[in-house]
C-alpha cells in the first residue's frame, strides 16, 4: 500500500468567488509506503488532523493539489480543482469509467473519535458483520452472510468482546462502542487502521489494553496504523514516525527522538514534553546529572535509566 499526498489544499468553504478562501490543509505533502509504520498525527485543536486522515480513504477529496493511493489490485489518482475533482481508477490494470470507492475503503479503515456514529445496526453482531459482508466478493447472499459471521466472531473473539455480540450497541459504554467500531473495521482486514482519538475518555486500564492490541496489529500482523491523539505520553511510547500539524500545514515529518530533542520545535507547534522526559528534565537539573538521558519514553526504560545512573 502506499499513499501520496502532493501540495494538497482543503478548504470545507471553498468558493471561487473569494479572493481569500481559508484552507483547513495548506499544502500537505507527504509519503506513506511501509507495511509497519505506526504514525501518530499530533496537533492542538483545529490544527488540521481530522482532516487530513478523512484524505486517506477518500472520505474528503483534495481541493487543490493531488493524491496517489496505490495496492496490488488498484491505483486511485485524485486532482483537485477546485470545487471539481477528477477522480480516476485503475483496477487490476483496468480504467474504471466510474470510480468506486469500495477496493480503495476495504482496505483503508478509518474509525472516528465518537464511535456512536458508526454503530447502527441491532447487535454487535451485525454491527460488525456489515463491513466483510459489503466487501465480499461472494455473489450468493447467504455465502456473503456466512463468511461475514465468521469473520466477524474472529476478530470479536481476538478483541475480547464475544460476549457482547447479542447486545445492541446503544447498550454498551464508551469503551465497549470503541472496541465495537475498531472490530467492525478490522474484519474487513484493512492494510491501514486510522484512528482519530481513540483513547479519549477510557480508563487508563482500556487505554493501556487498547493501544497495546493496536501495537501487537502492527507488529505481528505488519498493519500500518495512523493515530491522531494529543497524549504525548501516547507518541512517546507507541510511535515511530510523528506527523505535526499547525494551523492546516504539516510542520514536521519525523522520529519521536529528534521531535523531543527539539525545543523550538515542541514550543513552536504549542506541544508538551511526555511526562517521563519532563519528570527526567527536572530530576537531571535538580541534580544537577549530566550522565542522564532523559530521553526515555517508558516507565521501565527510565526506572533502567536511573539505575544505571545511580551505579
Amino acid at each position: 500500500m502506499g499513499i501520496k499526498f502532493s501540495e494538497v489544499k482543503y478548504s470545507y468553504t471553498y468558493s471561487k468567488k473569494k479572493k481569500d478562501n481559508c484552507y483547513n490543509l495548506e499544502d500537505a505533502s507527504l509519503q506513506i509506503d511501509n507495511n509497519d509504520e505506526f504514525i501518530c498525527v499530533v496537533g492542538h485543536t483545529g490544527s488540521g488532523k481530522s482532516t487530513l486522515i478523512q484524505h486517506l480513504n477518500l472520505l474528503l477529496k483534495p481541493t487543490f493539489g493531488s493524491i496517489e493511493i496505490k495496492d496490488d489490485d488498484f491505483e486511485y489518482r485524485i486532482n483537485g480543482k477546485g470545487k471539481k475533482n477528477n477522480t480516476t481508477l485503475m483496477l487490476k490494470g483496468k480504467k474504471q469509467k466510474l470510480p468506486i470507492l469500495k477496493p480503495l475503503r476495504s482496505k483503508i479503515g478509518l474509525v472516528f473519535q465518537f464511535p456512536e456514529y458508526q454503530l447502527f445496526e441491532e447487535t454487535v453482531l451485525k454491527d460488525i458483520m456489515f463491513g466483510p459482508k459489503n466487501f465480499s466478493s461472494q455473489k450468493k447472499k447467504e455465502k456473503r452472510e456466512e463468511e461475514a459471521k465468521e469473520k466477524a466472531i474472529n476478530i470479536a473473539n481476538k478483541m475480547q468482546i464475544k460476549d457482547l455480540l447479542d447486545l445492541s450497541p446503544f447498550e454498551l459504554s464508551g469503551g465497549q462502542m470503541r472496541r465495537v467500531a475498531i472490530a467492525g473495521i478490522l474484519a474487513s482486514n484493512p492494510d491501514v487502521l486510522v484512528l482519530d482519538e481513540p483513547t479519549v475518555g477510557l480508563d487508563p486500564i482500556g487505554k493501556k489494553e487498547l493501544l497495546n492490541f493496536l501495537k501487537d496489529l502492527n507488529e505481528k500482523d505488519h498493519k500500518t496504523i495512523i493515530l491522531v491523539t494529543h497524549d504525548m505520553d501516547v507518541v512517546a511510547e507507541y510511535a515511530k514516525r510523528v506527523i505535526v500539524l499547525n494551523k492546516g500545514k504539516i510542520t514536521y515529518d519525523g522520529s519521536k527522538d529528534e521531535l523531543f530533542k527539539n525545543n523550538d520545535l515542541l514550543l513552536n507547534n504549542n506541544l508538551d514534553y511526555p511526562s517521563i522526559v519532563l519528570l527526567l528534565k527536572k530530576l537531571k537539573e535538580k541534580l544537577n546529572i549530566k550522565e542522564l538521558d532523559e530521553y526515555q519514553y517508558n516507565i521501565d526504560d527510565a526506572f533502567n535509566e536511573i539505575k544505571r545512573w545511580s551505579k
